[in-house]
């Protein structure tokens, strides 16, 4: 897939663009992120993927996901989970 861009949740991003883990939450700190065709570990950890959206709202990047509708995606929180609040799987 070539490089462009892509104004969804009204950030400037390209598109295309394999990224790491690691740099995914350097590059977007605090922010939920969509990645289409992540790669994961055997734990299921996110390994990369293809960078979709990202932006520190999380239903912006929900919109993108619902507008996009890619087959194989993940989605989560670059950030540290508030300690006052309870996450179910």
């Amino acid at each position: 897939m070539g490089l462009s861009t892509s104004n969804l949740g009204k950030m400037t991003f390209p598109m295309g663009e394999r990224l790491s883990f690691e740099d995914i939450v350097r590059r977007y700190p605090n922010e939920y992120v969509l990645l289409n065709e992540p790669e994961s570990d055997s734990q299921h950890r996110v390994i990369s993927g293809e960078m979709l959206d990202h932006h520190p709202d999380r239903r912006v990047v929900a919109d993108a996901a619902r507008r996009l509708k890619p087959l194989r995606c993940a989605f989560f929180y670059t950030g540290k989970p508030p300690t006052n609040v309870v996450i179910a799987l």
